[in-house]
């Protein structure tokens, strides 16, 4: 949330670039952004549930310390993907 050490562990850190304008926020809407806790942990207790999607213990380890996105049925797209997305809108 306040460092940049995860997007750099990651693989998901992108430098701002002078061309394209920064676009801050949030990926999902916070549940109760009246509450300041939510706030600072709504991403963790997601992580939380996409844990406990899962039955073994080597998949629930992989939500832990795979890339933002990752998902064990390819659900979701990591950073990386949604990157390469943006940069090529028609495939």
């Amino acid at each position: 949330m306040c460092l940049i050490i995860w997007d750099k562990l990651f693989g998901s850190f992108q430098e701002e670039l002078e061309e394209v304008p920064v676009k801050y926020g949030l990926t999902k809407p916070v549940e109760d952004p009246s509450n300041p806790v939510n706030i600072i942990f709504h991403e963790w207790k997601s992580m939380a549930k996409d844990v406990s999607k899962t039955s073994t213990f080597t998949t629930k380890l992989k939500y832990i310390f795979m890339p933002p996105g990752w998902s064990h049925d390819g659900s979701s797209k990591t950073a990386v993907e949604l990157r390469k997305a943006q940069k090529n809108p028609n495939n």
